[in-house]
């Protein structure tokens, strides 16, 4: 038998098998506070999704206002335009659903 060492994010509960790891998840995690991500940014929307020859694809996900693209990297650490509000794009449709149904 072997025995592993394993780290764990301090926010959500994520185990990673090395430091490092742990270390580049938590910079990003939706529930750090202080979290640098696309999905948490004021600027992220659910828009259309258009292909990169520039043909919309039939389907609605994550989007950046200001580069037009969907959002399936992490760039936050280095936009400028980055703005943390601290809610998910998710987090924050429900909300509205909800707000329109009360």
């Amino acid at each position: 038998m072997k025995t592993i060492t394993v780290y764990k994010c301090d926010y959500c509960g994520k185990i990673r098998r090395t430091l490092k790891g742990i270390v580049n998840h938590e910079v990003q995690c939706y529930k750090n506070p202080d979290s640098l991500n696309c999905y948490l940014c004021e600027n992220a929307e659910i828009d259309t999704v258009y292909s990169y020859d520039g043909y919309d694809t039939g389907r609605n996900g994550p989007c950046c206002q200001y580069n037009e693209e969907e959002i399936n990297e992490n760039i936050a650490s280095r936009c400028d335009k980055y703005i943390n509000c601290h809610k998910t794009i998710y987090e924050r449709l429900r909300n509205e659903v909800e707000a329109k149904y009360e």
